[in-house]
């Protein structure tokens, strides 16, 4: 196997989100991902990275996670069911998955394919991009299947995004990570605009997944929400365990519960008030977010538009906000 630095090694760099970058830095560094294997597809080639013993870039008891780098040069993920339940001795010390437990992961994979795929192709035909009331773009907030397929008794999914999301979102991050960046406990917050720009994407694609032909309910928490501050983008990763059947309400409590994170708030301190002209205001916005938590809101869209009217009797008409995160 060739490392990294034999492949040219700013040619490889080029095309990976920085947030990814910064990832594989932290975990292993450039010098020590090596080519693990390479795909070969439908007359594509993508390239998988690993650690020098072999090693995933991420695994839990339901996937797999390598980098990979797909045919148009960007960086990917080959997502797949694991081999071996995660260990402390070792990545691949652990027992072997059951039967039972990677047909289970490979279902949910499989069910995740078939799934993005179709919420991609639906969202492309609601999609106008001439018409700026019908340019929704809702398939910018889940990944793009390339390839899936099993091998092995195993599925994998090779995952990108669409261009126009890897030209805009280059610098992914879960919410999680951003309040909690060394995995010690909440120790940031965002600010209140920022939390307003966030719930805007979070509730404009859970009012897209109860539409009619759509109606589904996928997770939304601090792991599963990645941002991209810059340009306010926003992601939901993981679908392999979403189900049919919206659940609204639901999804906007699981959307009160991350804002009431970002926003500072703990499970015994309200969030700051450092954010607003007056405590009336804090005020308010606090009571916005218990109202979530407290599912007592109507549909994602309706508030949606509430939200808006409230920060525009805060901080005036919309204006581009740039990302600020401070110290609690």
């Amino acid at each position: 196997m060739r490392g990294l630095q034999g492949l040219g090694t700013n040619e490889w760099l080029d095309g990976m989100t920085l947030a990814m970058q910064q990832a594989i830095q932290d975990e292993v560094g450039y010098g020590d991902l090596v080519v693990r294997m390479v795909i070969r597809r439908h007359g594509k080639e993508y390239i998988v990275l690993s650690k020098k013993d072999g090693a995933p870039f991420k695994a839990i008891n339901r996937f797999t996670l390598y980098i990979c780098q797909l045919p148009s040069g960007q960086f990917g993920l080959l997502k797949l069911t694991p081999e071996r339940y995660p260990s402390e001795q070792g990545w691949n010390q652990g027992e072997k998955l059951t039967d039972a437990h990677r047909l289970a992961c490979n279902e949910a994979l499989q069910y995740e394919a078939v799934l993005l795929r179709s919420l991609h192709a639906k969202a492309v035909a609601l999609n106008d991009p001439t018409d700026p009331l019908r340019s929704y773009n809702y398939q910018h907030f889940f990944p793009h299947v390339e390839e899936a397929f099993e091998s092995d008794g195993r599925y994998a999914q090779i995952i990108g995004y669409t261009a126009e999301v890897i030209k805009a979102q280059s610098q992914l991050i879960s919410v999680g990570r951003i309040i909690d960046p060394d995995g010690q406990g909440q120790q940031r917050r965002v600010h209140a605009k920022d939390v307003v720009w966030i719930a805007s994407r979070l509730f404009k694609l859970a009012g897209f997944l109860q539409l009619d032909d759509i109606n589904v309910h996928v997770q939304i928490n601090m792991a599963n929400v990645l941002i991209e501050p810059a340009a306010h983008g926003a992601i939901l990763f993981d679908w392999s365990q979403a189900r049919e059947g919206a659940k609204p309400k639901k999804a906007i409590r699981s959307i009160g519960r991350c804002l009431w994170l970002l926003a500072g708030g703990t499970q015994t301190d309200d969030p700051p008030e450092d954010d607003f002209t007056d405590s009336k205001q804090a005020l308010e916005f606090r009571m916005w977010l218990d109202r979530l938590i407290e599912g007592s809101i109507g549909s994602p869209l309706e508030e949606q538009r509430q939200m808006y009217a409230m920060a525009e009797s805060f901080w005036g008409p919309r204006r581009f906000h740039a990302f600020e995160v401070f110290e609690l």
